[in-house]
């Protein structure tokens, strides 16, 4: 089992690891196994295909939240990693990344104060994804307060007309609702872009 390598939970020592037999169900599942040769084939692709392409990616990082497989997709090209929760992103920079997208609209007063307490550091570029005004407004409040700028994706819901998805700006007024929110905080809140993932 030379090439496979087991996500290890935080705090277990490699000389424990290098005992354990994932097929004799030594380690609690679910758990990510990586294939050394197909991963190193999947980061020479991502190469290629950024190189043929002329785009930037940041992968998701969530699946596996190994710090050590971020580090080889950005040696391997990549733009970012991207998370999901604050937490995630805390991990990510604690772990030398430097550019974090977090696919979510973030609430609630400890994850907006995590990324808060993360854009102290000016290396570091972090984008949050935003599709309410009022999500808008509890992000601009904070940063304004710590004195620090927070770049944003307005998120489009894949199909204005359908109700099937979770997140994303709706319609005319709703987009124009979150446009005029991030208007209202300048020089703490920045929109970047637009995110959907229609076509996906």
């Amino acid at each position: 089992m030379s090439d496979v390598g087991v996500k290890l939970h935080k705090g277990i020592g490699r000389d424990a690891a290098a005992r354990w037999n994932l097929l004799a169900g030594d380690v609690m599942f679910p758990a990510a196994v990586l294939d050394a040769r197909r991963m190193q084939h999947n980061l020479d692709w991502m190469r290629a295909f950024i190189d043929a392409y002329g785009v930037s990616l940041a992968p998701h990082g969530k699946t596996t939240m190994a710090p050590a497989l971020f580090k080889r997709q950005i040696d391997a090209g990549a733009w970012g990693i991207t998370v999901a929760t604050s937490q995630q992103a805390q991990v990510a920079a604690a772990h030398g990344i430097d550019t974090i997208l977090i696919a979510n609209q973030i609430v609630g007063d400890a994850n907006i104060a995590a990324i808060v307490d993360l854009l102290a550091d000016p290396a570091l570029r972090l984008i949050c994804i935003v599709d309410s005004a009022a999500g808008v407004a509890l992000l601009g409040e904070a940063c304004r307060a710590a004195d620090v700028s927070l770049d944003l994706l307005v998120e489009l819901a894949p199909e204005p007309d359908q109700s099937g998805f979770r997140t994303g700006v709706r319609d005319a007024a709703a987009l124009a609702g979150v446009l005029d929110a991030v208007a209202h905080w300048p020089g703490h809140l920045h929109l970047a872009g637009v995110e959907s993932t229609k076509g996906c």
